[in-house]
């Protein structure tokens, strides 16, 4: 008895001993934030220009006025909340029309065999619409940097 007794009390002991240890470190990391000064808004790109030339960070910072206008924004917004809606509305509305006029129709499936099929091709339609997003984005992308070649050449 005494040794099962023993053993608790050593378990005990551990457990509070790493319990203190957590909060230990956890006061210790909460000192290291509270020690930084850095402001939020500025990305640490930003700082490292500021910190090399104020007239380099001021440059930067009109270059990308340039490319992050409002319509940019908007764009970029409006193209999210498309395709997450698509990715959405697409694969459903494949899957219904697949099993009911394809699958259950067409072929004459019976309901399993037709449901298995519709959920592949609601998959592949999931599929479509992120390379269709992947693409926009990379179109956009390419077009900024034409925009941005454009005017350094001005």
């Amino acid at each position: 008895m005494s040794r099962s007794g023993s053993e608790s009390e050593r378990s005990r002991s551990r457990s509070s001993s790493q319990a203190s240890l957590g909060r230990r470190s956890l006061s210790e990391g909460e000192e290291e934030i509270r020690g930084l000064e850095v402001d939020e808004e500025e990305s640490p790109k930003e700082l490292q220009y500021a910190q090399l030339d104020p007239a380099a960070a001021k440059a930067h910072e009109e270059e990308q006025a340039q490319f992050y206008t409002p319509l940019a924004q908007h764009k970029a917004v409006s193209n999210l909340v498309f395709y997450s809606i698509m990715m959405f509305v697409f694969p459903l509305g494949v899957m219904f029309g697949s099993y009911h006029v394809i699958f259950l129709d067409y072929f004459g499936y019976d309901s399993r065999t037709a449901s298995l099929y519709a959920g592949i091709t609601a998959a592949v339609a999931v599929y479509i619409v992120i390379i269709c997003f992947i693409y926009t984005a990379y179109r956009e992308e390419a077009d900024a940097e034409k925009e941005k070649l454009e005017k350094k050449k001005e």
